[in-house]
C-alpha cells in the first residue's frame, strides 16, 4: 500500500497559479438585540494577519446584515478565480443548532444558505478547486464538561472531449469551532479559542504542512490548552473540541509563491 507521504502529485490540488485567492471575512460583533461579541475584532485581525502570510488577498467586512452577507458570497461568485488556487471563507458571528448563523439584524440564516454560490453550480472558476470555510459561532447551548485523565507517558479543460461529473459538495471544507449543538467560548480579550488556534497554526507550519494535518493540530491546542475560568461554577472548567467537515479530495498545500 502507498504511503501518504509518497502520494503522487494529482492526489494534490494544483496550488501554482498566479494567485493564491480571495479569503474573506465576515465579522460580526454589534447586533440589535443579541449580545455583542466583545473580542472578535480581535479574532479578525489576527486571522488577517494569518492569512495574509498564507498569500491570501483578504477582504474583511463588518457587521453583516444576513441579506448583506449573501450580496457578498454572490459578489465573491461573479468573481474570476481562473487564476487563484482556492477561495476561503471566514465567518465569526452567533450561531445555533442546525448550523444557523445570524446577521446582525439578528435575523437566521443556514452556513449552507451563505455558500451555496461559491459551488459549482453558479461559480464555475472555482470548478476543482479548494473551498474553505471557518465558522466561529455557536451551535447550540450544550457545555463540555471535560473529564480528567492520567497522561501515561483537476478542472476539465473544455478542450478536451472527456467529460465526468463530480459532486456540488466535492472540495469543500467546513472547520467549525466547536461540535455541533456545544457553546463556543470567546474571551473580550484574546478571541475565541478556535480563532486563537487556528491563527497561531497557520502562521507557524502554513508554508509546509497539510491542511488536513493542520486542522489536526489546531483541534489537539484547542482540546488542551484551554479551560473556560469563570466565578459561576456552570460556566467554569468548560473544555472544547472544533469540528472540521471535508469533502476535500486532495491534499492542500499553501507552498510560499515564487517570486
Amino acid at each position: 500500500m502507498e504511503s501518504i507521504a509518497k502520494l503522487p502529485d494529482y492526489f494534490k490540488y494544483d496550488m501554482s497559479h498566479k494567485r493564491r485567492g480571495f479569503a474573506l471575512i465576515i465579522n460580526n460583533e454589534h447586533f440589535m438585540n443579541l449580545p455583542e461579541r466583545e473580542g472578535s475584532s480581535i479574532d479578525t485581525q489576527e486571522m488577517r494577519i494569518a492569512l495574509e502570510h498564507l498569500g491570501f488577498e483578504v477582504i474583511v467586512y463588518h457587521n453583516q446584515t444576513v441579506k448583506e452577507m449573501k450580496d457578498l458570497l454572490n459578489d465573491m461568485a461573479s468573481k474570476d478565480h481562473t487564476d487563484n488556487d482556492c477561495f476561503l471563507l471566514v465567518i465569526l458571528s452567533h450561531g445555533n443548532k442546525e448550523d444557523i448563523l445570524y446577521g446582525t439584524d439578528d435575523n437566521a440564516v443556514t452556513l449552507e444558505e451563505i455558500i451555496k454560490p461559491i459551488l459549482p453550480g453558479k461559480c464555475k472558476s472555482l470548478i476543482g478547486k479548494p473551498k474553505l470555510i471557518f465558522v466561529s459561532a455557536c451551535r447550540g447551548e450544550n457545555l463540555d464538561k471535560g473529564i480528567d485523565v492520567c497522561d501515561a507517558k483537476d478542472v476539465t479543460n473544455e478542450c478536451e472531449t472527456h467529460w465526468h461529473k463530480l459532486p456540488l459538495w466535492a472540495d469543500v471544507l467546513i472547520g467549525f469551532g466547536t461540535m455541533s449543538g456545544f457553546y463556543s467560548w470567546r474571551t473580550p480579550s484574546q478571541g475565541t479559542w478556535f480563532i486563537q488556534a487556528l491563527t497561531a497554526v497557520f502562521m507557524n507550519y502554513g508554508h509546509w504542512m497539510e491542511l488536513h494535518t493542520m486542522l489536526t493540530l489546531v483541534n489537539n491546542k484547542v482540546a488542551n490548552n484551554f479551560e473556560s475560568l469563570t466565578s459561576d461554577s456552570t460556566w467554569n472548567g468548560m473544555k472544547q473540541i472544533p469540528c472540521i467537515s471535508s469533502m476535500l479530495t486532495k491534499q492542500v498545500y499553501f507552498l510560499p509563491k515564487q517570486t
